[in-house]
């Protein structure tokens, strides 16, 4: 991708902000120019934030509005994807791309997306990544699985559970291919694949990253991930320390059955 002609971005479900900050920057952009889109207000100076109505599948920008989309790990928690990425056609100029990350696993009770759960499960307890408290928690998608009652009573630990399990029955897992279709059924056309390592052993998550376009042919690399100032390595480096971490201490973790 050439970044002289990235004039503008829109990073699909930011989170906090913090990777469409270090992406806006790298391509050149100003803080006018580098929008942060979820269904919760971000506070981020760096960016401009979006309203995203997730029931709806709308994004609040003009059509034909930016270069370069971004969405980092965040289509498997979207049930309606065809109006989604209808959407992001709309907002995405011609010849524009889109970059996505995400884990290459079929949504069935697989060893792979049992791990994605555990990985869920503590990310919920631990209340980091998208479950991470926010000044603006009470506007959240996620705020029904972290609201204060948390007390220490004898059953705020089924609760919690209860919670953990209602939230992981609705992920959609999705397959690099199945992905593929999907974007190549509303014009999207492939550029290439990226994977961790060649064997899977380095990568339990499998996660991978696609470059996608409008009007170009495709082509699958298998390499590794490049990193923008280090922040994809550092988020996944966080979570897996923490994974490991809280892991340990969790003696009751095989009563969700999600391991």
């Amino acid at each position: 991708i050439d970044r002289q002609k990235i004039k503008s971005y829109f990073d699909f479900k930011c989170g906090d902000g913090t990777i469409t900050a270090g992406i806006g920057p790298y391509s050149g952009l100003i803080k006018e120019k580098i929008f942060g889109g979820d269904v919760y207000e971000v506070q981020n100076n760096a960016i401009t934030f979006v309203k995203v109505n997730e029931n709806q599948s709308t994004i609040n920008l003009p059509s034909n509005h930016v270069d370069l989309i971004t969405s980092f790990v965040t289509f498997h928690h979207i049930s309606q994807i065809k109006q989604t990425l209808t959407e992001l056609v709309r907002i995405l100029r011609p010849g524009g791309y889109l970059i996505l990350g995400e884990h290459d696993c079929k949504n069935e009770y697989s060893l792979s997306a049992k791990y994605l759960n555990f990985v869920h499960a503590i990310m919920m307890i631990a209340r980091v990544g998208e479950f991470a408290d926010s000044p603006n928690d009470h506007d959240r998608k996620n705020q029904h699985v972290l609201n204060n009652d948390y007390e220490d009573d004898t059953d705020s630990w089924t609760k919690q559970k209860s919670r953990i399990i209602e939230y992981i029955k609705s992920i959609y897992y999705r397959t690099c291919d199945e992905l593929q279709q999907q974007f190549e059924s509303v014009g999207f056309h492939l550029c290439a694949t990226f994977y961790y390592g060649f064997d899977g052993s380095s990568n339990p998550q499998k996660l991978f990253y696609a470059v996608y376009q409008l009007d170009r042919n495709s082509e699958v690399v298998y390499c590794d991930i490049p990193t923008v100032n280090g922040l994809f390595h550092t988020h996944l480096l966080k979570i897996v320390i923490i994974t490991l971490v809280i892991g340990l201490l969790l003696i009751d973790i095989s009563n969700f059955g999600l391991i």
